[in-house]
């Protein structure tokens, strides 16, 4: 209501004081479940990008046992010229359900060099992640960066729309569900590795119980 909301703030506007208690949880309940949540999660993000980016280093011990958050602190430099890198994936919130039983399944764009995410959707129970990509990423600044996403992404207005609305660049996993597709690529690919590039870029770790 208008007095809880009010109340809500005037306390985020203060300078923190310890001494000055915060608004009850029946206050953050009342406000926050009458708030849309996309439009709540879009200017979260956007308050984000704003921020100065911190280093590696520099993020809370509360988040390092992240595994994205280890990887971005372990990281060494990269190859001078090197991209900026975002990546794109789907997990199911475990033990979050709807009111109808569906499982909560959010869309994240992570930044790969920090482990932090940029953006973040929630799937419709009777969707998935491809048409939800775009709006996804379509607040953020990918000019220059390269997009990760997982192969069901791999689709022809994905391909166009990161480079020509976007102006990003992609990296797409091609499987045997598409034939056509990695029967030309292969075929495109074939040839000694001199043919292609000048220099390479290789990086080994772990994670999800197997080596990468």
């Amino acid at each position: 209501d208008d007095a809880s909301c009010c109340c809500l703030r005037e306390w985020l506007a203060r300078v923190p004081d310890p001494a000055d208690p915060p608004p009850s949880a029946r206050t953050f309940a009342r406000v926050f479940t009458g708030t849309d949540a996309g439009a709540f999660t879009a200017a979260v993000y956007g308050w984000l990008a704003a921020v100065p980016a911190s280093p590696p280093a520099a993020l809370p011990p509360v988040t390092r046992h992240e595994r994205e958050q280890r990887r971005a602190a372990r990281a060494e430099p990269g190859p001078p010229g090197r991209l900026d890198q975002a990546a794109a994936d789907g997990k199911t919130v475990r033990g979050a359900v709807r009111p109808d039983g569906s499982q909560v399944h959010p869309l994240s764009v992570i930044d790969v060099d920090t482990g932090c995410v940029r953006a973040q959707r929630e799937l419709h129970a009777k969707t998935n992640e491809i048409p939800e990509l775009a709006p996804a990423i379509a607040r953020l600044d990918l000019t220059g960066t390269v997009v990760t996403a997982a192969a069901l992404h791999t689709q022809t207005e994905t391909a166009r729309y990161l480079p020509e609305d976007k102006h990003a660049y992609y990296q797409m996993t091609v499987k045997a569900n598409q034939p056509g597709l990695l029967q030309a690529i292969a075929a495109a690919l074939a040839g000694p590795e001199a043919d292609f590039a000048e220099t390479t870029w290789t990086e080994e770790g772990t994670g999800h119980g197997r080596r990468e």
